[in-house]
């Protein structure tokens, strides 16, 4: 089949994609590499089973901005230029003059982002390896693969790295890393479910009852004596406090048995040492104060005169 070039490409009858079409990326000069975005065409152009014709045809309607404008005026002043011609011009008006450094550069400052996987990081540092220098020892690119890995990989990825591996040898151990990161990320989202016999088991271990005092809760089928019990058990609760038991009987108005019993031993005796009565009035032997006359003249001073 005769190359063909550009006006012969549009003039062309249209054939339609394939179902199982395959969408490239969408250029944006701004911030992605031109030589990576023609490798990806290529490669979509290859599975959709395209032409050169049909290549050009679709080309703009994956190039956004400035990079869209360039090639609609491309297709009108230059209809002449085949498919290898574009993609020349292409590169000449969207890859810097310094790419090479500037690969270079990308490739040494390449880090991991937060939301990669350990598999895409290494699979794209691969690429950009073999952009920089594809004769790349084994031993640069492993260093600044793992310069640029999370942290919280690098724990796993050292006990799983046996010495001397090469490139080639980290690809199973990536497969690893990527299915633990895979496992960790499906039990964070659906965590394990307790069974529901577990479940009942924590039920009725939680909610423990508050007995209290478990005095004032007596209950009675009649009311009248639950209510009598609880009365009960609240006038025993608040008994007196009798406070300091040294002080004297006469200073508390709450008095303690102690207290009683030592007020008790304080009074004076009423019986002599042979056992005879002892009057505590007036302190003589023989009456009690009971039948004490000198009591009785103190306090009724007419009943002397009355025996008279």
């Amino acid at each position: 089949m005769a190359d063909v070039t550009i006006s012969n490409a549009f003039e062309s009858k249209k054939t339609p994609a394939i179902p199982s079409f395959i969408s490239p990326e969408i250029f944006d000069p701004k911030r992605d590499d031109p030589e990576r975005f023609l490798k990806n065409y290529e490669r979509a152009a290859v599975a959709n089973a395209w032409d050169n014709n049909l290549k050009i045809i679709y080309f703009g309607s994956f190039l956004s901005g400035i990079a869209n404008r360039w090639y609609e005026h491309l297709v009108d002043t230059e209809g002449d230029k085949k498919w290898e011609d574009v993609k020349k011009e292409f590169l000449k008006e969207f890859q810097m003059s310094d790419y090479s450094g500037d690969k270079e550069m990308q490739f040494e400052n390449r880090k991991q982002g937060k939301d990669e996987s350990v598999k895409e990081f290494f699979f794209d540092l691969l690429f950009l390896a073999h952009e920089v220098d594809p004769d790349m020892t084994d031993q640069r690119f492993i260093k600044y693969f793992e310069k640029g890995m999370l942290n919280k990989y690098f724990s796993n990825y050292k006990i799983l790295k046996p010495d001397g591996v090469s490139t080639s040898g980290l690809k199973p151990i990536i497969e690893k890393l990527d299915a633990i990161e895979r496992r960790a990320d499906d039990i964070s989202e659906n965590p394990p479910e307790t069974s529901s016999s577990q479940q009942q088991g924590w039920t009725n271990r939680q909610p423990r009852p508050n007995y209290g005092n478990t005095r004032n809760f007596i209950v009675s089928e009649n009311p009248q004596e639950s209510r009598l019990s609880q009365q009960h058990w609240t006038n025993r609760q608040s008994r007196p406090h009798f406070g300091n038991t040294r002080n004297s009987m006469n200073n508390s108005s709450n008095p303690s048995p102690q207290n009683f019993r030592r007020g008790v031993t304080n009074l004076p005796s009423t019986r002599t040492f042979d056992g005879r009565p002892k009057c505590y009035h007036c302190g003589k032997s023989g009456h009690f104060a009971s039948a004490c006359w000198h009591k009785q003249e103190k306090f009724h001073p007419n009943e002397q005169g009355r025996r008279n």
